[in-house]
């Protein structure tokens, strides 16, 4: 029983860290940015702290450490405006003023043990995100003692051919009909990889699914050739190493998108 229980808690711990975290919001120059990880990490544990000997009966695998936070930045200084329970929104500011010997003045508190660089994002791409969260912006902010020094900051790149029907056009567009087989009544389809390096370049294409092996080189060919892509940042460095098209040739998409 023993070790069915240290099993199962063991899956439990490996789930939390794979899903996605509520992240504790940030409010700076008028934008909402979501913190990569929570400044009150940095309070020896803080998790514990706040729950203060109390028996935890239940944990959501998106919020492991149990707490939330709200944050500010004000003429340069980050402020603690407010923490709170995941699940039951239980206010937890008395537990913090308890922990940090300080209190809360007109709504927020200087947090000036804050030292070191955060991530934080903003804008969340919900289609770039599973077991963690991808923004369009990305900030990378370093404190002394609360006080903004310097910011950082990484903005995804806005493709053309991001739009499927735009990218779709231009493939169907730029493949040479001369050379290849006729489609005739059939849908024909294909999923491409693209892999890419650090700096977003194309690196190498390959065919992951063909209906017909004929159209592969061709394909191959002029996707290499697609003008950019939609490049996300995670962390400073370009997220995802591998991106897939899918594209179907038949009838109709050579009637609506050749010219």
């Amino acid at each position: 029983m023993k070790i069915s229980i240290t099993l199962l808690l063991h899956v439990f711990i490996l789930n939390c860290f794979a899903t996605n975290q509520i992240e504790d919001i940030l409010y700076y120059n008028n934008d909402t940015l979501y913190f990569y990880e929570s400044p009150l990490e940095q309070i020896p544990e803080i998790a514990l702290k706040l729950r203060d000997g109390e028996v935890v009966t239940y944990m959501s695998s998106n919020c492991w450490r149990g707490f939330v936070a709200t944050w500010q930045i004000l003429d340069n200084q980050l402020y603690l405006l407010n923490v709170s329970e995941c699940n039951s929104e239980k206010n937890l500011n008395p537990k913090i003023e308890k922990i940090l010997n300080r209190t809360f003045t007109d709504g927020k508190m200087l947090a000036d043990w804050v030292k070191d660089a955060f991530w934080a994002g903003m804008d969340i791409e919900l289609e770039q995100t599973l077991y963690i969260s991808v923004f369009k912006h990305e900030y990378y902010l370093t404190f002394n003692q609360g006080v903004l020094l310097k910011t950082e900051d990484y903005h995804f790149k806005k493709c053309y051919f991001d739009n499927v029907e735009k990218r779709t056009e231009y493939l169907m567009n730029q493949l040479d009909w001369k050379i290849l087989p006729e489609v005739g009544d059939k849908d024909l389809r294909f999923t491409v990889l693209i892999e890419i390096n650090s700096e977003g370049k194309i690196t190498k294409v390959s065919i992951e699914h063909s209906d017909d092996n004929r159209y592969n080189a061709e394909i191959i060919n002029v996707v290499k050739e697609l003008p950019c892509l939609t490049l996300y940042y995670y962390k400073g460095e370009i997220w995802g190493e591998v991106e897939r098209i899918n594209l179907t040739i038949n009838q109709e998409n050579i009637k609506k998108y050749v010219h």
